[in-house]
């Protein structure tokens, strides 16, 4: 193989494929990437992958005098010395054992490894055009993913379309997340969509995604100025059947109240309680790691907040009839989580109060809500 290059150009590919790059120090085909050149279209492809993702890139060779091979090198060795050149242009070949690598008057060569054992890329055929709703919906839901490495199975968004609309679903056990849009491409299908993909999806956030599924991946093609394909190998999602048995039976119960809160306002709140006690090794058992919310039939609200050394009340209003009092205690992260995903010229969402013993749903209108689990839930009389 031999082949003449602009540094930049091979460094940016190198850049996208990096996430697919193994650390772990065992696996020698995870940590290596694959280069290839096909001597009929003057094509470089540039491969990595660790077995939970694989990410592909191609770039065209305009220089002539390539010839055809295949090469596995250490991918974050490769990057790191890349960076480190000065030439605008570099040439590599290679020989029985190595990749040699010219730069002005800079020459490395770097061991290679059997390209026998680089991990077959999957092969796909059916592509989906999803287009930017699709990222958007992701966007939408993606902050409630559980990030519990116990949970890989719901460490994804479920992906539902119909005839009519496509819904996005994400649960950490904390927070049950769901958006709905309209579909206007897709054709019935539910895909489990795993987190590695989802954050190289938002990661890029290109327009043009196709996304193909098959019996073992699911991944997307993405339309850039060089071919680009993510794709990922878990496909589980069996963890959202929860979804199915807990928030359909609580979206048919009539609320309390609902109640209007002030997106910037209440945003602000939970910024300076994160600030107060920003969490911890001892968040899941210390009880300082909430905000107490009280709710008053007169509209005020109190919330109070702290740590070790500080604390802090803050006060605001809210609209909607409430009628009792009602005191809340809850985790001002999953609030934030939330508020994150609002349009900048929202000024209010909704919170439906169901009862002592069930979930808050948060809500700014009905294609996107998110049922909230709270510490603790105490109404003053319930009727």
């Amino acid at each position: 193989m031999k082949f003449k290059i602009l540094r930049s150009d091979l460094l940016n590919g190198l850049v996208k494929v990096r996430p697919a790059v193994s650390s772990k120090e065992l696996f020698e085909n995870l940590r290596s990437v694959y280069l290839g050149v096909d001597d009929e279209d003057g094509v470089l492809t540039l491969r990595a992958t660790n077995n939970d993702l694989s990410i592909s890139s191609e770039l065209l060779l305009e220089e002539e005098g390539s010839s055809g091979g295949e090469v596995c090198v250490p991918g974050h060795q490769l990057i790191t010395l890349l960076s480190a050149l000065s030439g605008e242009f570099i040439e590599l070949h290679t020989t029985k054992s190595h990749l040699h690598i010219k730069s002005n008057s800079s020459k490395v060569k770097i061991k290679t490894s059997d390209v026998a054992l680089f991990p077959e890329f999957p092969q796909y055929q059916e592509l989906i055009d999803v287009g930017l709703d699709f990222i958007d919906g992701l966007k939408k839901v993606a902050v409630s993913m559980s990030k519990d490495e116990q949970q890989i199975r719901m460490r994804g968004v479920l992906f539902e379309s119909t005839e009519k609309v496509m819904q996005f679903i994400a649960t950490n056990n904390a927070t049950f997340n769901l958006f709905v849009s309209p579909n206007t491409k897709l054709s019935d299908r539910e895909v489990f969509i795993p987190d590695v993909l989802v954050s190289e999806l938002l990661r890029v956030q290109k327009s043009g995604v196709k996304l193909f599924v098959t019996d073992n991946v699911v991944g997307v093609e993405l339309e850039t100025e060089t071919d680009f394909t993510v794709i990922a190998h878990r496909k589980f999602g069996e963890g959202f059947v929860k979804y199915q048995t807990i928030i359909n039976p609580l979206n048919k119960l009539v609320p309390l109240c609902t109640l209007a809160f002030p997106v910037g306002e209440f945003k602000a709140i939970c910024e300076r309680a994160l600030l107060v006690n920003p969490g911890g090794m001892l968040e899941k058992i210390n009880p300082s790691r909430f905000m107490d919310i009280t709710l008053l039939p007169d509209n005020s609200a109190t919330v109070h907040t702290h740590s070790d050394v500080l604390d802090l009340d803050e006060k605001f209003m809210f609209s909607g009839e409430l009628g009792v009092q009602v005191e809340i205690q809850l985790k001002p992260v999953h609030l934030l989580e939330f508020l994150s995903t609002f349009d900048t010229d929202v000024s209010e969402f909704y919170v439906d109060i169901i009862s002592s013993s069930k979930p808050l749903k948060l809500h700014v209108s009905d294609e996107h809500f998110i049922w909230l689990v709270p510490n603790t839930i105490q109404i003053s009389s319930e009727s």
